[in-house]
C-alpha cells in the first residue's frame, strides 16, 4: 500500500505540473542544441584551417626543405673545390634560407664563413648541422599535420615522460649539434660495453 501511495502521488505531480517539466525540456533540449552547434562549427572550423595548413604550408615547407638541401650540396661542393666566389654567392642563398635570430641558424652560417676563409674547416659538422635542422622541421610539419586528438594524447604523453624525469626530448624541441655530439658519444660508449672482447 505505501508503493502504490507513492506512485499516486508521483503521478499527480507530473500532471499537474506538466506544462513546467515541458517547458523545462524545451530549454534543455534547445541550450543543449546550441551548445552542439557551437562545438560542432567550431571543429569544422579547426579542420578546415588544419587542412589548408597542411596543403599549403606544409607543402612550402617541403620546398624549403629540398631548396637547403640543394644549397647544402652545392656548399659542400664548393669547398672541395675551394671555390671562395661561389661559396660566397652560396652563404648569402643559405643565409635567405635561415632564421637570423635562431643561434642554432647561424652556427651553420658561421661555419660556411669559416670554410670560405679555412678550407680545414670541419665539414662533416657543417653536414650534420643541416641534417639536424631538416629533421627538426620535418618532425615539426608531421606534428602540425596530425589530427587535433592525436597531438592532445601525445602531448599529455611527452609531459608524462617529462615529469617522471625520463631522459626525453620533446619532439619540439631542436636538437642543437652538442647534443648531437654528446648522444653520439654515449651510444659508442654503450656499443663498445656490449661488444665482446676481442680475440687475440
Amino acid at each position: 500500500m505505501g508503493a502504490v501511495h507513492i506512485l499516486k502521488e508521483i503521478y499527480t505531480t507530473i500532471v499537474t505540473n506538466l506544462p513546467v517539466f515541458a517547458v523545462s525540456a524545451a530549454i534543455a533540449a534547445l541550450v543543449s542544441g546550441a551548445i552542439a552547434a557551437l562545438i560542432s562549427g567550431w571543429v569544422s572550423l579547426r579542420n578546415s584551417a588544419r587542412v589548408i595548413h597542411a596543403e599549403y604550408i606544409t607543402g612550402e615547407r617541403a620546398k624549403w626543405r629540398d631548396k637547403v638541401r640543394c644549397v647544402a650540396l652545392n656548399i659542400h661542393e664548393a669547398a672541395l673545390a675551394e671555390d671562395s666566389k661561389r661559396l660566397a654567392e652560396l652563404l648569402l642563398e643559405l643565409t635567405l634560407f635561415l632564421n637570423p635570430k635562431d643561434a642554432m641558424d647561424l652556427e651553420i652560417v658561421n661555419l660556411v664563413r669559416n670554410l670560405q676563409i679555412s678550407q680545414t674547416a670541419p665539414r662533416a659538422e657543417f653536414g650534420q648541422r643541416i641534417a639536424l635542422l631538416l629533421k627538426h622541421d620535418w618532425d615539426r610539419a608531421k606534428r602540425e599535420a596530425q589530427p587535433l586528438f592525436k597531438w592532445f594524447f601525445k602531448g599529455i604523453w611527452e609531459i608524462g615522460r617529462e615529469i617522471s624525469h625520463l631522459r626525453y626530448q620533446p619532439s619540439w624541441k631542436r636538437t642543437s649539434y652538442e647534443e648531437f655530439v654528446r648522444d653520439e658519444r654515449k651510444c659508442a660508449q654503450r656499443r663498445r660495453k656490449t661488444l665482446p672482447p676481442a680475440a687475440p
